[in-house]
């Protein structure tokens, strides 16, 4: 069964290959009734995304997911139906999507330096490929040398071994260099609040103790239908959300048709109903029932 809200989508404006039109055509291919797109640190798809939309019929509304740590782990944090004028909000914006570009820029120089990315397309020119992107990752660089044919479609996993993948102790190194840290969870659950949004912890898969705090923080929901969440953990994310009087939320992310990796990794490789939402829950959001 196709969920009727799929409430976790990225385009190629941050790290997918499906532009903002295309995710709301398979969406409505696959019967969905509202999308709700949510880029890793941007908006700047979403005015394409919501016309897109409103002439296919679907329901939608302002979405991004922030990358983010606290509590000692990583947390990625969904926040909805916010003012992304307000200018807190477009400053925690700007400053998580030029961190992405410049993490992107130095990986880029790098390894075509030292030989495990091949030669032959400039930074200028993926920055011209996507110029409407704030965000830029190794997506934007991939599409840009598969199109020059440097690169064949089914090298996309190798691509990424070999020149943006990097150890995970080497990132505090990475950050420093480019000047950006991480941000805290909490103040970006607080620069949703501010701009008038919902904030929505997304597949918190084996995160459970996390999660009176994270409350206590501001979360107004919990993205209980993704395809990380497992058949034992979703009852009890459920549960907790009815009983707290947070929003239920899920999409699919990147799994799936609509995810556009199926077709390079076997793990995305999912049905098309792996995440989602019921309408109840899609309209309690949409109508901000729960505050």
């Amino acid at each position: 069964m196709i969920y009727f809200a799929n409430c976790h989508l990225h385009s190629d404006i941050s790290d997918s290959f499906l532009s903002p039109e295309k995710l709301v055509g398979i969406g409505k291919q696959l019967g969905h009734k509202a999308l709700i797109l949510t880029d890793h640190d941007t908006v700047k798809g979403s005015h394409r995304f919501d016309v897109a939309c409103r002439r296919a019929g679907i329901y939608s509304m302002l979405g991004i997911e922030f990358i983010t740590k606290g509590l000692g782990t990583g947390f990625h944090l969904l926040g909805y139906d916010f003012d992304a004028e307000h200018p807190a909000m477009r400053e925690l914006i700007e400053r998580c999507s030029s961190r992405h570009r410049e993490r992107c820029h130095l990986l880029f120089e790098e390894s075509l330096k030292n030989g495990s990315l091949r030669p032959g397309v400039t930074w200028q020119e993926v920055l011209d490929a996507f110029p409407e992107n704030d965000f830029y990752y190794y997506t934007q660089v991939f599409t840009v040398l598969e199109r020059k044919g440097i690169y064949e479609h089914a090298e996309h996993p190798q691509f990424i071994k070999d020149a943006f993948t990097i150890p995970k102790e080497r990132e505090p190194e990475i950050e420093a260099e480019i000047g950006f840290f991480t941000p805290d969870i909490e103040e970006c659950i607080h620069m949703i609040l501010k701009a008038g949004g919902v904030p929505v912890i997304a597949h918190p898969h084996a995160k459970q103790e996390y999660m009176d705090d994270l409350i206590k923080m501001g979360i107004k929901g919990i993205e209980v239908y993704h395809p990380s969440i497992t058949e034992d953990e979703r009852p009890d994310y459920d549960a907790l959300c009815r009983e707290r009087g947070l929003y239920v939320t899920g999409g699919t992310d990147h799994a799936g048709t609509i995810g556009g990796f199926g077709d390079i990794f076997p793990k995305k490789n999912r049905p098309d109903d792996c995440g989602g939402l019921a309408e109840d829950d899609f309209f309690k959001l949409y109508r901000r029932e729960l505050g």
